[in-house]
Parts: C-alpha cells; sequence; structure tokens
C-alpha cells in the first residue's frame, strides 16, 4: 500500500487557512521551481532517457501565513505547490519499426515549511528586504509510467513505476517587498531548498532522492 503524502499536505493547508484570521500577514505567491536533480535515479534516467533535469523546470503556487513577533522578525508557516510531467524516450533503443519507446516521467512536491523572516531595516518603510530561513517537509510523489525495455531479453513492455515519501530540510530566501496601498505589498523572492527523501516502493535501492530546489517567485502580501 502506498502513502499519500500530497493528500496530508493539503489537510495542513486546508488547517492553516482555517485560522488564518489570527495571522498578521497572509501572502499569496507564484512561481518558477528548478530542481537540482543531483541522485543516482536522477542520473541513471538522464543517461537511459532523451530528457535533462531542467526539463522539470517549472511552475509552483503557494501561500505564507506570518506571525509577527516585533518590528523585525516574523514568524512564518508556508506550503506551495509544483507538478510536472515530462515526455521521455529511451536514447539509444527504438522499436524495429523505428517508432520511439516513450514514458511519461512525472514529479510532484508540496513543501512545507516553518521558519522566520528578519527585515534588517524594520517595517516601516516603503522598500522591505528581509531574509528567510528555516524548516522544511517536503511530500513528494514520483512516477515513471509507459513502455520499457528488458535489456537481458530486449522485450517491451508496459509498467508504472511509483515512488512517495517524505523528505526533510532546509531553506533559505531574501526577498524585497514594496508597499503598494496602507497593508498590501508586492514582493519578490528567491528561495533555495535543501533536501531529500529516502528511496522506497518500485525505487528502493536506489538510496536518497534528491529533492533541493531553487525557485523564484512574485506575489502579494496582505498585511492585518
Amino acid at each position: 500500500m502506498t502513502t499519500k503524502p500530497l493528500g496530508a499536505a493539503l489537510l495542513f493547508s486546508s488547517l492553516v487557512a482555517a485560522g488564518s484570521a489570527q495571522a498578521d500577514s497572509f501572502t499569496v505567491r507564484l512561481g518558477y521551481l528548478s530542481p537540482r536533480g543531483d541522485s543516482r535515479l536522477w542520473a541513471e534516467n538522464v543517461a537511459t532517457f532523451d530528457y535533462v533535469v531542467n526539463d522539470f523546470n517549472w511552475l509552483f503556487g503557494g501561500a505564507e501565513f506570518d506571525l509577527e513577533l516585533n518590528e523585525f522578525v516574523d514568524l512564518a508557516i508556508g506550503v506551495d505547490g509544483y507538478n510536472r510531467s515530462v515526455v521521455s524516450r529511451y536514447r539509444d533503443f527504438v522499436r524495429d519499426d523505428g517508432t520511439e519507446i516513450l514514458q511519461d516521467v512525472s514529479l510532484r512536491v508540496a513543501p512545507i515549511t516553518f521558519g522566520a523572516r528578519f527585515f534588517p531595516a524594520g517595517k516601516f518603510h516603503v522598500l522591505l528586504p528581509y531574509v528567510s530561513g528555516g524548516l522544511g517537509l517536503y511530500p513528494f510523489e514520483y512516477r515513471e509510467e509507459g513502455e520499457f525495455i528488458d535489456l537481458d531479453t530486449a522485450e517491451i513492455f508496459g509498467a508504472t513505476y511509483y515512488d512517495s515519501g517524505l523528505g526533510t530540510g532546509v531553506y533559505a530566501a531574501a526577498g524585497l517587498e514594496a508597499s503598494l496601498t496602507h497593508g498590501v505589498f508586492l514582493f519578490g523572492e528567491y528561495r533555495r531548498h535543501f533536501a531529500s527523501a529516502g528511496h522506497r516502493g518500485d525505487f528502493g535501492s536506489y538510496g536518497d532522492f534528491d529533492l533541493d530546489a531553487s525557485q523564484l517567485s512574485l506575489g502579494f502580501s496582505f498585511r492585518f
């Protein structure tokens, strides 16, 4: 039986949203996430199939709730969602009639972060630079579905290979907020995740799964 970590992430998100009326600020963001892809499974697949790690660069969306401690520091709880599928084919093999052997490779990650934001100049300015960091939980699902080759028999067969789990890690970020009106801010942020999870299920022999990623985002922050 496989676990459903993304369902747990959605439940967490709904619980946080239920208490958002008590938060000092609420942030929504949309951006671009780029996985690092530096582990055995990533490397083996890039060597076997005709995609590269950068093909998994894609959009994400998220939200964050901040609780103000003082003029310079907020506590932050955030949830993001990322989902990307890539169509791949074998680099070195085709069917006898020359047609390609195709697969669909997909990755879903829903980072849940717990950290703090530090405003070195305080919050009573038009432009508010900040840095942030903290701990993260990284529910993920990884799937390969399509046609594959048994290299011992040269047989082509259909199959689905699946893995899911919960990674752990830390993150660091830097950004800038710009005041639009009283209580409404436009912001841009660069964030770096350092995370990994142990493979299980069909990929249990592959060791750790690299979930490191960089993300750029733009969004709006609403202070209450």
